[in-house]
């Protein structure tokens, strides 16, 4: 059985995956708010695949997009001992202008994606697999 943590999951995307892939026999592990580490998963969770999703819903569009989307994202990586995948959801407003957004999402984005560029490098050779999806 294939384990899948998805950061993000209670709504949007994150939400979307859960049941269908429950359903297929995975076991899905939705991260509750504000998880700071991975350290707790089980002694049985040994391999997994780790999906982030996480959106900041808040007011003060600037820190909080950054703590959730960055900060956030770089401690969980580095404490995903265990993970054989990582996919980081990004937006195509990592590249172009979606004037429906603020520009912390927009940076935020795109440094997301720098982000998965860098794992890859330094986490591949470990066995890592690390993408973003665009």
């Amino acid at each position: 059985m294939s384990h899948l943590v998805i950061v993000g999951g209670s709504s949007g995307i994150g939400r979307d995956i859960d049941a269908p892939l429950t359903q297929r026999g995975h076991r899905v592990i939705q991260l509750a708010r504000r998880t700071q580490s991975l350290d707790w998963l089980t002694p049985d969770v040994s391999e997994f695949s780790l999906l982030f999703c996480q959106r900041y819903r808040g007011t003060d569009d600037w820190d909080g997009e950054f703590i959730a989307s960055l900060t956030r994202t770089k401690k969980l990586m580095e404490s995903a001992r265990g993970a054989r995948s990582i996919v980081i959801m990004a937006s195509v407003a990592a590249v172009s202008v979606e004037e429906e957004q603020p520009v912390s999402y927009h940076a935020c984005k795109a440094a997301l994606v720098e982000m998965a560029k860098y794992y890859a490098v330094t986490l591949g050779p470990k066995g890592v697999r690390v993408n973003a999806i665009i």
